[in-house]
């Protein structure tokens, strides 16, 4: 009979799927750049339409249905099964990691299984969505030992992994709040890099100084970057890997000055002239360097 209650089970699951289409595309479309929803609630929506589908014939079993119906629920079930396995298997990998919370802010890393450069997020919560703050940290090998430190009253944040991976990230939230507390976030700046100099390969890290908002990052163990807008100076100090091929003096260090009025300095020092520095070192080195150029 068509007005049987497995007829009528099928029937509402077919239309609740269909239903569910246009809803988790909507739901995706929404979404700004990097924005996630809270509890994953579209990936619990796809979830379900999957299960519809998988379930949807086993239920219906042999009812007597109208023959597009037929059709349409053995379609859905063949679909659902080649679909699943790619979907659960590459899908779900490009679904947010979240590393800690602290308060209303979540560090989280939402980039796919195929993105060269892994990136984390500060996000903030927004009602039904996680919405990211302008920072974003890379490159990003977070671990279980990942901590997010939020300090309101001086206005950073603060991203530390274990000590064997060695990443360190501190960034204002409040840049009012972040250049009131300067000494303060400087002493910060200094212990955290004195715990651990970042000195690994598979290191990074990058912080901002609070007088002048400059940042100063580290990669791999090998290479600092200083980057600031006012005045407009851009440096990287290149130390090069001991296996490292592109040079055969590896007793040197590589200096790229970008500075003010378009300047542009391409140089060697000796590596024992330029040791490996702290935040508060490369801004004393960028200082005289400076002065040097406008010699």
């Amino acid at each position: 009979m068509k007005t049987s209650l497995r007829y009528n089970i099928a029937l509402c699951m077919v239309w609740v799927q269909l239903a569910l289409l246009p809803v988790v595309i909507g739901m995706e479309m929404i979404l700004d750049n990097h924005q996630l929803w809270r509890w994953n609630l579209d990936l619990w929506v796809w979830m379900f339409g999957f299960a519809l589908g998988l379930f949807i014939k086993p239920i219906a079993g042999n009812i007597e249905a109208p023959q597009i119906l037929k059709y349409w629920i053995h379609f859905d079930f063949v679909a659902s099964w080649i679909l699943a396995l790619p979907f659960f298997l590459i899908f779900l990998s490009c679904f947010p990691s979240i590393y800690d919370k602290n308060d209303n802010y979540i560090l989280y890393k939402d980039s796919g299984p195929f993105d060269c450069v892994p990136t984390a997020y500060i996000g903030l919560k927004d009602g039904p969505f996680i919405s990211p703050i302008k920072t974003n940290i890379y490159p990003f090998f977070g671990t279980a030992e990942t901590y997010l430190t939020i300090n309101k009253e001086m206005g950073y944040f603060a991203v530390t992994t274990d000590k064997e991976n060695g990443s360190v990230w501190v960034h204002p939230l409040d840049s009012i709040k972040y250049a009131r507390f300067a000494p303060e976030i400087g002493l910060l700046i200094d212990n955290l890099f004195q715990y651990n100099p970042l000195t690994g390969q598979m290191t990074s890290g990058s912080f901002t100084l609070p007088s002048p908002f400059a940042t100063v990052s580290y990669r791999q163990g090998c290479t600092i970057h200083y980057d600031c807008r006012n005045p407009n100076v851009d440096v990287l100090i290149d130390y090069y890997n001991a296996d490292d091929t592109r040079t055969p003096a590896k007793d040197c260090v590589q200096i790229r000055y970008h500075g003010p009025d378009h300047q542009y300095l391409n140089f060697s020092l000796p590596k024992d002239s330029v040791p490996w520095m702290s935040p508060a070192e490369v801004r004393r080195f960028i200082i005289n360097l400076n002065r040097r150029t406008e010699k």
